[in-house]
């Protein structure tokens, strides 16, 4: 009993790396597309970095 619970845990596993494979690989594509092809104004919506200074010294 304990050995098919645990096939049925590393198959379950091995079946969430493939999705959360397929979802970065999607997310990756869509990104590329977006900086690649989209307009300034569209990619400023989608991506925004923050850039921060070290707050005992500033910014210099």
């Amino acid at each position: 009993m304990k050995n098919k619970n645990l096939q049925t845990l590393l198959s379950t596993v091995a079946n969430q790396q493939d999705e959360n494979a397929a979802e970065f690989e999607n997310l990756g594509q869509e990104l590329a597309a977006k900086l690649k092809g989209g307009s300034e104004a569209a990619v400023d919506d989608e991506i925004t970095i923050n850039f921060s200074c070290p707050q005992n010294t500033g910014c210099k």
